[in-house]
């Protein structure tokens, strides 16, 4: 329980607009306020469209997010395209999409032509995909 205050705190030193209301549904849910926020702000800081909810469902899912952020941030400064999506479902199922990301750059590098960044993932998912199944 005490990572509600800690949550609302944060949200207000920071700008975030959540009410206590939406931090202790959080907090019900079954996720850690605190975690989502810092999560969803270091992604709002690198200029990425990830929403609040989204950060909070794949941790709550068991995801890893400075995992999936470090490897969003590797694939855009490399030019591959890498949606949040394929990053999130990547992770859930257990893969490092980081070391996925770096071997997609090493087979450009090596000239592969063949090779995409979405072949690379050994996982059955559209480029489109919604792991959480909530839509856009």
């Amino acid at each position: 329980m005490i990572s509600i205050p800690r949550a609302y705190s944060y949200a207000r030193r920071h700008g975030i607009p959540l009410s206590l209301g939406e931090i202790l549904a959080m907090y019900f849910r079954g996720g850690s306020p605190y975690r989502v926020l810092r999560a969803w702000r270091r992604a709002q800081g690198l200029d990425m469209d990830i929403s609040l909810h989204e950060c909070e469902l794949h941790l709550m899912a068991g995801g890893n997010m400075e995992c999936v952020l470090d490897a969003l941030v590797l694939a855009h400064k490399n030019d591959l395209p890498l949606p949040f999506g394929i990053a999130a479902a990547e992770d859930i199922t257990g893969g490092d999409i980081v070391q996925i990301v770096k071997d997609a750059l090493a087979a450009r590098e090596r000239g592969d032509a063949e090779h995409h960044l979405l072949l690379a993932i050994q996982h059955d998912l559209a480029p489109d995909s919604d792991p959480y199944g909530i839509g856009e």
